[in-house]
């Protein structure tokens, strides 16, 4: 591939340079290329994501538990499959030569390759991720695998051995890239989860739609969301992880096969077959020509020069640039005389600006530093340079400036959550344990007092003649202690049926309590939403029921 520097071969290839490299190889591809990734990989996440969500919430997961792991498994297969006819797609870019054999007995032996090697990946990283040294080669050694060159024999033992010579000649390399993935995984994984986490709150400012997360029912740190956000982020930069290691593998066949050089006199063949086209084609274009500059050589009249007058060439410039579009360009002496009239506010906001310059000026040197750093423990060939067909579009400042802008962005939301926390606790302190919440209002929730206080503020409301707010009190009394009995969670976005099916889902076994609460929902429902009357004998037949459900939740 042009765009891939073949010196790379050695060891001493930088971090930056290889993911530069990789990141100009996956803008290089064409974009069918990336097809059998994504049609291995989300067909895996979303079946993971069905998987983690079903056996966390299923009151029946444990029923069909290994079936659905099995299903996962053959999901596992499939993703590694596409992911290695992707890699292989890399490396035959790089490298200009077919390492894949399209024949059913070369697919089959890719797939049971695959099946053997990454099988084993789920034990083998995390324990290698515990001891954390033999990680960056172990991880390596999984990657390497997805490029299977059919020309290294039939038997597995012979690429994976390679796979590990190979990952171990860039140990060192493969640490820095990791960390460096890493810490680019995990701002990606930021925008994302901030990105998703803001849209509601953007669709109700603009169009007025309310939402689960508008509502305040909705926890950030809920374990879907947060795996929904880490697959997302898995489809962004495994690409990019792909790419590095494929080269690494195709640099070190390099050192021992010469591939680079392969590509390369590929390279210039191809380049020399549009030579010679466009030779031919300005030949042909040039002949033409030097008729016409014969023609053209015949006397000819010459005609008569021009004059204009200077006195009116210098009125007609001074006239030009007196316009307002090329005041810009005219001398400063008298507008900084004007700005110096601006007073105190000017000279702060000036102060301001040059002193923001310097700060960023420290940083980008600290980050120049420190990537010079990383350089001298990477150093670059010593023979000069060829001069790169790519430009490098990841620069140090880029990276600092990016980071800046992260780290504020995430400081700022610390900052309002905690601000939010300390308000709302300000708020339960002054009002006390003991502040009666509005029964009248519909947003008061039953987690706001227990069973026994809302047991207490009906008996006070039923003395007062509030058979109404009385009947309500008792109702949300009953929530509440289905609450601590952990058979409901209170939510300000559920309705009275909502809390009725989840009854049903974690006391299906207790049909007693099941049918009393319908009752009362019947009840609730007729009397608050409805022009149901409310009279002595109602309420003490709803205590009545009360005192049942709460006698079979226990």
């Amino acid at each position: 591939m042009a765009g891939v520097m073949t010196k790379n071969t050695k060891e001493d290839t930088s971090a930056i340079q290889i993911l530069e490299e990789a990141f100009h190889l996956l803008k290089t591809i064409p974009v069918e290329t990336y097809i059998p990734y994504y049609f291995g990989t989300m067909p895996f996440l979303v079946g993971l994501l069905y998987f983690w969500n079903d056996m966390s919430k299923n009151a029946f997961a444990h029923e069909y538990c290994l079936t659905a792991s099995l299903g996962l498994a053959l999901l596992f297969i499939w993703m590694k499959t596409w992911q290695s006819v992707f890699s292989i797609k890399l490396y035959e870019a790089v490298s200009r030569h077919k390492i894949h054999s399209r024949s059913f007995a070369g697919v089959l032996k890719m797939v049971l390759t695959q099946t053997v090697i990454h099988s084993s990946s789920i034990i083998v990283l995390p324990a290698a991720l515990i001891i954390t040294i033999p990680f960056a080669w172990t991880f390596a050694v999984y990657q390497m695998a997805l490029v299977h060159d059919f020309s290294m024999g039939t038997d597995i033992q012979t690429p994976v051995k390679t796979n590990f010579q190979a990952a171990r000649h860039f140990t060192l390399l493969n640490h820095f890239v990791i960390f460096i993935l890493f810490i680019f995984g995990l701002f990606v994984f930021l925008n994302i989860g901030i990105t998703i986490y803001l849209m509601p709150f953007l669709a109700k400012s603009l169009f007025g739609l309310d939402s689960l997360v508008t509502m305040g029912g909705f926890n950030i740190f809920n374990s879907t969301f947060i795996l929904s956000v880490i697959c997302l982020t898995h489809l962004c930069v495994d690409p990019l992880v792909k790419a590095v290691f494929v080269l690494q593998k195709f640099y070190y066949q390099s050192g021992k096969t010469g591939e680079d050089l392969i590509a390369g006199l590929s390279t210039i063949k191809a380049l020399s077959k549009k030579a010679a086209v466009l030779l031919v084609l300005a030949t042909c274009l040039f002949l033409p020509e030097q008729g016409l500059a014969a023609e053209s050589s015949k006397p000819v009249l010459k005609k008569k020069a021009m004059t204009i007058d200077a006195k009116n060439l210098e009125k007609s410039i001074s006239h030009v640039m007196g316009q307002r579009e090329y005041t810009w360009r005219m001398p400063r002496e008298e507008i900084q005389k004007k700005n110096d009239k601006n007073g105190f506010i000017y000279a702060v906001l000036k102060w301001s600006v040059s002193w923001i310059k310097k700060i960023y000026k420290s940083i980008e040197s600290w980050a120049e530093g420190f990537f010079k750093w990383i350089e001298k423990i990477f150093p670059k060939d010593s023979k000069p340079e060829k001069p790169k067909e790519s430009k490098s579009f990841i620069k140090p400042t880029h990276l600092a400036a990016g980071l800046i802008v992260l780290t504020a962005i995430l400081f700022v939301i610390i900052i309002l959550h905690i601000r939010k926390f300390k308000q709302k606790k300000v708020l339960e302190t002054k009002d006390g344990p003991k502040a009666i919440p509005d029964i009248s209002n519909e947003n008061t929730l039953a987690d706001e007092l227990s069973s026994d206080k809302w047991d207490q503020l009906a008996s006070d409301l039923l003395e007062k003649g509030e058979l109404r707010l009385a009947l309500r009190a008792l109702f949300l009394g009953t929530l509440a202690f289905l609450s601590d009995e952990k058979l409901i969670t209170i939510a300000r976005y559920k309705s009275n049926s909502e809390y009725k099916l989840e009854l049903h889902r974690r006391a299906h076994t207790k049909q007693n309590l099941l049918h009393d609460f319908i009752e009362t929902v019947k009840t609730i429902d007729r009397v608050w939403y409805g022009m149901h009357g409310v009279n002595r004998q109602l309420f003490d037949e709803f205590a009545g029921i009360q005192k049942r459900i709460i006698s079979f939740a226990k």
